[in-house]
Formats: structure tokens, C-alpha cells, sequence
């Protein structure tokens, strides 16, 4: 039976790529032991991303559902896309114009001219 979805690139591969390359660029290494619980009670476990992104890869290949290119290509293109998102979609505040005072709020710099909106006001 052939799957009622596109065979490239896979993206059961291009969507855990992403998650896995997400924590690759959030923790700064790809090299974290994973543990996964699954249904019925199994449990995976993994000593780095490249581990279980290469044991995704193979069920999709084993599975037949896609030729080992599709589950390559996939696993790529999402471990650039969860790094990308890591670096560029997840900023902290800018605190250029805020400061975190003791008590962890967040309170604008209302003595920088820059920081001030039309009213002079600061935020």
C-alpha cells in the first residue's frame, strides 16, 4: 500500500530533524543522552540527537515508507531549520531598552532617550 503522502523529502524525518536541531542549538551540543516514552510503555533511549535522528530514519526507510535519500534530505533540512529557529525565532528581550529588576520583572529605561515613545514616556 503506497502512503496517502509525499515521499520527498520525508517528513516524519524533516520534522523531528527540526526538533532534535532545535535542542542542538539551544543546549550548544549535540552530544545529550535522550530518553523517549512511547506508547504502550516503550522507551527509547538515545546517547546523542544523531542517534535517534538516525533510528527515525531508518524506521521510515524499514518501514517503506521512503527511499534512505528522502529520510536524509528530511533529517537535514530540518536540523537547519530547528537551528535556524534556536538562533534567530528565540531572541531574549531586548534589553537594551528594559532591565530585570531583583523581584525578575521587567521595567523599561525610561532615562534613555532612545527608549522613550512619542509622549516621552518610557516602554
Amino acid at each position: 500500500m503506497t502512503p496517502s503522502h509525499p515521499e520527498y523529502p520525508s517528513a516524519h524525518t524533516t520534522v523531528g530533524g527540526s526538533a532534535l536541531g532545535f535542542y542542538t542549538a539551544w543546549f550548544g551540543s549535540a552530544h545529550f543522552p535522550l530518553t523517549f516514552k512511547g506508547n504502550a510503555g516503550a522507551v527509547r533511549q538515545y546517547a546523542d540527537i544523531d542517534d535517534a535522528i538516525d533510528e527515525e530514519g531508518d524506521a521510515r526507510v524499514w518501514g517503506g515508507m521512503h527511499w534512505r535519500n528522502s529520510v536524509d534530505v528530511g533529517a537535514s533540512l530540518g536540523t537547519r531549520v530547528g537551528k535556524y529557529t534556536a538562533r534567530h525565532l528565540l531572541k531574549p528581550l531586548d534589553d537594551h531598552c528594559r532591565t530585570l529588576t531583583a523581584d525578575a520583572s521587567l521595567v523599561a529605561k525610561a532615562d534613555d532617550s532612545r527608549c522613550r515613545n512619542s509622549q516621552g514616556e518610557g516602554g
